[in-house]
């Protein structure tokens, strides 16, 4: 077996929200092959975020696993790509529908780009 990397584009579209907003960015069904391993193996969530207002607030969660992957305090207004990794545990062991949700808690923000990367087993 060897190890390679993958990916899926979850939204390419940008989408707009808002303070007290929260929206489904899109969802993931892992494939049966994903390392999903507690080794060093990790997935990586990546992302554009425009902020339109400053002191905007971020929060991200994986809603399978009811995992809060990250949250962002944005002092100013900009664009900016991001990424954060995160055990490919949370993604689940089979054929789970993971959904990615974005929450603004404060401010606006516009979310696009977003893509999911991860390691697969291919046999030789």
């Amino acid at each position: 077996m060897v190890h390679i990397v993958d990916y899926k584009v979850l939204r390419d579209a940008p989408i707009s929200i808002s303070g007290g907003q929260s929206k489904e960015v899109g969802s993931f069904l892992p494939p049966s092959d994903i390392v999903n391993s507690s080794g060093s193996q990790r997935a990586v969530l990546h992302y554009l975020v425009s902020v339109n207002a400053s002191n905007s607030i971020l929060r991200i969660d994986l809603k399978f696993a009811n995992v809060k992957i990250k949250e962002h305090i944005f002092a100013d207004q900009g664009t900016r790509g991001l990424w954060e990794v995160f055990r490919p545990g949370f993604l689940g062991d089979g054929p789970v529908n993971n959904t990615f949700d974005f929450e603004c808690l404060a401010g606006q923000v516009t979310i696009s780009d977003v893509i999911v990367w991860y390691q697969r087993n291919i046999p030789v």
